[in-house]
């Protein structure tokens, strides 16, 4: 992690006890990060407010860890899941990311997305773009990748990003 280019970020997010590296003091900034661990970051970055009730997800026990975030994002109309699943151990794409961020800070898009690979009739286009506009998201080469699982690295620059908006 020494010369990865989100270290100054990661420890930034460490320090505000957002983000924690595994058990064996690394962080792994390079392995796609999972949606279940996307919803527990989120919920220790974010305050929420509950707008509609719990929905029960096939695959997500009462119990165990990650069950109250993944609950908190669903109640506040962030998370959908697929049917009556979350599929929590699923690596989160960019564009599902951007749906939940853009959500979260209640941006809107008012107008299309310049990356390259963002098509306009994807269902992720205005959140996309809505990051875009106010320098969240601001890809690589021109394209923001919206099917590429997101490495624990990007989520960390979005959410650090996110802080500053």
């Amino acid at each position: 992690m020494d010369s990865h280019w989100a270290k100054e970020i990661v420890e930034e997010l460490a320090t505000l006890e957002i983000i924690q590296g595994y058990e064996h003091g690394t962080f792994r900034p390079n392995e796609p990060i999972s949606r279940m661990h996307v919803a527990v970051l989120f919920a220790r970055t974010f305050e929420f407010e509950s707008i509609r009730s719990a929905k029960v997800f096939s695959d997500i026990a009462p119990k165990p860890i990650y069950y109250e975030e993944i609950n908190t994002l669903q109640q506040v109309g962030i998370i959908d899941g697929w049917g009556d699943t979350f599929r929590p151990l699923e690596a989160i794409t960019c564009a599902q990311v951007a749906k939940i961020l853009a959500k979260t800070l209640q941006l809107t898009s008012e107008g299309t997305s310049s990356f390259s690979d963002v098509s306009s009739n994807h269902w992720s286009t205005d959140y996309i773009a809505a990051l875009e506009q106010v320098e969240i998201a601001l890809g690589s080469n021109g394209e923001f990748y919206p099917k590429t699982p997101v490495t624990r690295a990007e989520l960390t620059t979005f959410l650090f990003r996110a802080l500053q908006f």
